[in-house]
């Protein structure tokens, strides 16, 4: 029995030690995306206006990252048009109002639709210059081929050898098709527009059409809030925050590609 507790005992023990020695996996800081929307999040929590040092104090408490950060990540999203700032005097006041950031949303995402119709038009017109030009090109480079092989012949008939040199031939009609080959290469590496691209764009048109929907319905949620619970009239509620009666529809973009 006592040998059978101690086998346990050292059993058990060597297990504890292992665990000792395991250290806590390091807790993993948060990216900028993640810093921009907290941040993001940090301004539309309670609607006020803030001064650069409320923003580096409150803001860094917020987001739980040195306040000497805030000014980098608070320059990203007034880069990105998400954060407004005025200057009063010599102090800066920067805030973000939901209409406000619906607005600019709505701004950039017609402006994507007029720049990804504008890159569709180019890569169209680009495309029928291409086949064009690659047209051009290969009935220029058959035209050169086939005159040269009449110079040569003319030149075995000027000097009475009537037997063609059928290597010779073999070996220029090579030599042609090698060079045909790599100026079809250089042409295509000069193709711009790659659908790739557009692809891109479009994804990036998608994911703002959505964010867009998301907070329209988000505005409509709280308004739903204040006028069953406080007592307001919607329309004096959407008066008082100059939102609009009925927000834009945003086009659909699949309907839109397939037309």
């Amino acid at each position: 029995m006592i040998a059978l507790f101690q086998d346990k005992f050292s059993e058990n023990s060597r297990y504890i030690n292992i665990n000792c020695l395991l250290k806590p996996p390091k807790k993993k800081g948060l990216s900028l995306e993640e810093k921009k929307l907290k941040l993001l999040e940090f301004f539309k929590k309670e609607h006020n206006f803030y001064t650069i040092k409320e923003v580096e104090s409150l803001g860094s408490k917020y987001i739980g990252v040195n306040s000497m950060q805030m000014k980098e990540i608070l320059q990203h999203l007034i880069d990105d048009s998400l954060i407004k700032f005025e200057k009063c005097g010599i102090t800066n006041f920067y805030w973000c109002f939901e209409f406000d950031l619906t607005k600019s949303i709505n701004s950039n995402y017609s402006n994507l639709i007029k720049r990804k119709t504008t890159l569709i038009e180019n890569n169209q017109v680009l495309a029928e210059k291409i086949k064009k030009e690659k047209l051009s090109r290969v009935n220029e480079l058959t035209a050169n081929q086939l005159l040269m092989v009449k110079e040569q012949l003319k030149i075995n008939n000027d000097n009475g050898n009537n037997d063609i040199n059928r290597n010779y031939l073999l070996a220029k009609v090579k030599e042609f098709s090698n060079d045909l080959e790599k100026k079809l290469q250089i042409l295509n590496d000069y193709t711009e527009n790659d659908p790739r691209n557009l692809d891109e764009k479009i994804n990036q048109l998608t994911k703002i059409g959505y964010n867009i929907d998301l907070i329209t319905d988000n505005i409509d949620l709280l308004i739903s809030y204040w006028v069953n619970n406080k007592n307001l009239e919607t329309s004096a509620l959407k008066k008082e925050f100059n939102i609009p009666d009925e927000f834009i529809d945003l086009p659909n973009i699949n309907q839109f590609l397939n037309n």
